[in-house]
């Protein structure tokens, strides 16, 4: 009887091994053409994207001083983030980063420079409008029209983002010049000190991000990235494109197209 028992147990394990290795059989098929062509269509709209967001990209760099014995002189607490080309009106790019990357603090005067992505040239700049409440500012700098190209910061104003869409974040995070990095829209979230959603997303953003686009995969601005949430769940933010352009208007709708 025993030997019947270990029999049939035998012979149940070898036919679970071949279901096991025809399921696997079947989950290892090739992708199909279809589904070659949607990544390979897809990879080739990141490229694209990624060329574009990084030439509106700017590295805001903040120099802060302090009035010692009648002179300024230059303190530790420069900062440096990131910011994005939006606009062009009578000589001036117009560019949108954090209020936090500007913020002048206690110093006795700031002074700003910008480094647009594919320049090796740095402009000074000039913050001209800023909301603390939101977190957002606006620079402008002097140079030639068509030397840097636009974000579309207006396409995706009455298209919220959808359930796990892809994202791109781009900025200047430490030593790095127009880093690119990729993921997913997660929700909007509530946050301590802010009165409106932000964006919550997978794409990874690090110190220096501050004030970066955030863009869909065609390109088009949905948010301006705030790394910091000023508690210790720190997490990937961004301010949502609504609150941006409410931002734009009050300071200037002609800077809209």
């Amino acid at each position: 009887m025993k030997k019947l028992f270990l029999l049939f147990l035998l012979g149940f394990g070898l036919i679970s091994l071949s279901a096991c290795d025809f399921i696997q059989d079947i989950l290892d098929v090739e992708p199909t053409s279809e589904q070659i062509i949607i990544e390979d269509t897809i990879q080739a709209q990141m490229m694209e994207t990624r060329t574009h967001i990084r030439a509106t990209n700017i590295g805001v760099q903040v120099d802060l001083f302090n009035n010692i014995a009648g002179r300024f002189e230059r303190m530790a607490g420069t900062s440096r983030g990131s910011g994005v080309i939006f606009a062009f009106q009578d000589g001036h790019y117009y560019a949108l980063t954090n209020f936090h990357v500007i913020d002048p603090q206690e110093y006795a005067r700031a002074s700003y420079m910008v480094m647009p992505g594919y320049s090796e040239e740095g402009f000074d700049a000039e913050v001209i409008f800023y909301d603390e409440s939101k977190d957002l500012a606006i620079l402008t700098f002097e140079a030639p029209e068509g030397l840097f190209p636009l974000m579309d910061v207006t396409t995706r104003e009455f298209r919220p983002l959808g359930e796990e869409e892809f994202v791109l974040a781009v900025g200047n995070p430490s030593a790095l010049t127009s880093l690119v990095t990729f993921g997913e829209f997660i929700r909007l979230a509530r946050v301590a000190d802010v009165d409106f959603p932000v964006i919550l997303h997978s794409a990874l953003i690090f110190p220096g991000n501050s004030g970066g686009a955030l863009t869909d995969l065609e390109g088009h601005l949905v948010g301006i990235n705030t790394w910091t949430s000023r508690t210790d769940d720190e997490r990937n933010l961004a301010v949502p494109l609504s609150e941006v352009l409410a931002f734009i208007r009050a300071f200037d709708e002609g800077l809209l197209p």
